[in-house]
């Protein structure tokens, strides 16, 4: 089914650039104000300068932002600080980080996976998108003839865990590259060139379904991307806008943590916020949170799984004042499937689109991956109102995925988010 194949990647060449650390940067949705300023700060040459076309004039227009990413990879690239492989290869990325107190490695082969529409049931979306996004990240594509960053994309490891074995065999060598970015997991990288080993890698994932974990719009834009680019030529079929890069993961990867994401409301009018208030105090057991509990994301977590998961519950922040409440729905509507049973989907369905319709929740409802965050953009009045949500289980997440359903958007944060500018893709010439 999946077609994994190995790429010529772009990879960027410390003796020009400089520590890898310093140029590695989050993936283009995470990164707020303050952490472009950060980056930017770090290296003239931190892959968010492509990704987010930062050096560009703040007053040129939309499509000027995009030329200018292209520009400025084409500098570095006549400057040598990026460079393309020169034969077909896969890369072992591997991740360690701490999380809540332990320590956590986690493994991804990164590799070129075929294009496939959802219906053909190979690669499989579990999010809804938003234009806007998708269009943004197709100019980035269109302007550069790049991406720079893979997706996140699980996957079940076939009888006899032929890829894991394989992976092994491979970090068991010392690694082709690595970096410590601050507030980022340590990286290693391995290049597999060896023709037998990618080749067994490749037969390995013939009869496996891939599960989009993170980049429904980056994949989206590919999409649209090989649409356009077929008009006026015949392609081949191994052309690089067939494929689109991705960190494979198998979905039992200890190190793969799957986390809630918070629903924030700005810019409801006050008719809107009184009757959001009016449903939430009507349909919703409410407690305040216990004083003697700190407010932090593991304690916060844990106080909400303590609940069924036949129902919704929720953290309610702005409810009164700034305190955070605890709410559970008293009468949820009968579920048919993993999606409807969704925390999720029952907050946009039964309480959100409610109060601001299917049309206007767009312009009213912001995401958050930070629980504490959230609570404290309420707290200083940047918000009107944030919902802190629970993970979905990984069952939920199958079984949504499974059943061809799709949720609303930022409905997972799978943690860590992987890093842009470790292995580039190139959309010239030969895979």
């Amino acid at each position: 089914m999946a077609d994994v194949r190995p790429f010529r990647g772009i990879r960027y060449d410390d003796r020009q650039a400089g520590a890898l650390s310093s140029n590695l940067g989050p993936t283009y949705d995470m990164i707020s104000p303050e952490k472009q300023r950060e980056l930017l700060d770090r290296s003239q040459t931190n892959v968010i300068r492509l990704e987010l076309a930062l050096d560009a004039d703040p007053g040129e227009k939309l499509d000027g932002r995009y030329d200018s990413a292209a520009a400025m990879q084409a500098n570095w690239f006549s400057a040598g600080i990026l460079r393309r492989d020169a034969e077909p290869s896969m890369y072992v990325i591997e991740e360690s980080f701490n999380f809540r107190g332990a320590r956590y490695r986690r493994f991804g082969l990164l590799a070129a996976v075929r294009l496939e529409d959802y219906d053909r049931g190979i690669i499989l979306p579990h999010e809804y998108t938003r234009a806007g996004f998708v269009a943004d990240r197709l100019h980035l594509m269109k302007a550069t003839r790049a991406n720079f960053s893979p997706l996140m994309v699980l996957f079940r490891e076939p009888p006899g865990a032929p890829i894991s074995r394989a992976l092994m065999d491979v970090v068991s060598n010392p690694p082709d590259a690595n970096g410590n970015p601050p507030d980022m997991p340590a990286i290693r990288v391995w290049r597999i060139t060896d023709p037998e080993r990618l080749a067994t890698l490749t037969a390995a994932f013939k009869d496996t379904k891939l599960y989009i974990a993170d980049g429904h719009h980056r994949y989206e834009a590919a999409l649209l991307y090989r649409i356009q680019t077929r008009f006026g030529h015949r392609a081949r079929s191994d052309e690089p806008s067939n494929f689109r890069i991705m960190n494979l993961i198998e979905i039992g990867d200890p190190g793969l943590f799957l986390l809630g994401y918070h629903r924030l409301v700005s810019n409801a009018t006050g008719e809107e916020l009184e009757a959001l208030k009016r449903r939430l105090k009507t349909q919703f057991a409410l407690r305040p949170w216990p004083a003697r509990l700190p407010l932090d994301s593991e304690t916060i977590d844990s106080q909400l799984n303590r609940e069924t998961r036949s129902t919704l519950v929720v953290g309610i922040a702005g409810l009164e004042g700034a305190d955070l409440h605890l709410g559970v729905l008293r009468n949820p509507a009968h579920a048919t499937s993993e999606r409807e049973s969704s925390d999720y989907a029952r907050l946009h369905t039964e309480v959100l689109r409610e109060v601001f319709g299917e049309a206007r929740e767009p312009q009213v409802i912001s995401y958050a991956a930070d629980p504490v965050e959230a609570i404290k953009n309420v707290k200083a009045g940047r918000r009107q109102l944030a919902f802190i949500m629970r993970a979905l289980s990984s069952s939920q997440f199958e079984g949504v995925v499974s059943q061809g359903q799709r949720l609303p958007p930022k409905s997972t944060y799978f943690y860590p988010k992987l890093p842009a500018g470790v292995v580039m893709q190139s959309l010239d010439g030969v895979l």
